[in-house]
């Protein structure tokens, strides 16, 4: 997905005719610029409906499942390129150095915090967003909110000890 964004900033088509395998924001936005431009899109398609690409050394189709259990078609998609939109995977390096705990959400490694303020298990720390696993900008912007207010309480602590 990123080789076709960078592609498209330079004013290359990718494909004609493209397929996009993950959901989401960010694959959504892609299919948008490339039907802008010309583009046949195919998809959005989750990654449980891909079965394989076809064509070597170019792609020429994809092979996908449609339905579930014996109501399911395997269908072939003539397509001159694939763009793969993966889950995005938060930084959370830094919030873990600094003492906060991280767990796997099922899709992603993210800081363990309270979604309603962003408080982590490491003192005075708060961690906002995709690294806590919120997303959207309103829920975002809420738990900044809080986390403010909260680490501005705990800041108020910090003058008195100094």
């Amino acid at each position: 997905m990123r080789a076709a964004c960078l592609l498209l900033r330079h004013g290359v088509l990718p494909g004609e005719r493209v397929a996009i395998v993950g959901k989401g924001a960010w694959s959504d936005a892609l299919g948008l610029a490339l039907r802008l431009r010309g583009a046949q899109v195919l998809g959005p398609f989750e990654p449980s409906e891909v079965l394989r690409a076809r064509g070597r050394p170019t792609v020429r189709g994809l092979d996908v499942v449609r339905g579930a259990g014996e109501s399911a078609e395997k269908e072939t998609l003539a397509c001159d390129c694939v763009a793969i939109a993966p889950p995005p995977s938060p930084v959370y390096e830094l919030a873990e150095q600094a003492g906060a705990s991280v767990v796997f959400s099922g899709e992603a490694f993210v800081v363990a915090a309270e979604r309603s303020d962003g408080a982590t298990s490491a003192p005075r720390l708060f961690a906002v967003g995709e690294c806590t696993g919120v997303e959207g900008l309103r829920q975002i912007l809420a738990q900044a909110r809080e986390a403010g207010d909260r680490a501005a309480a705990s800041l108020s602590g910090v003058a008195a000890d100094v």
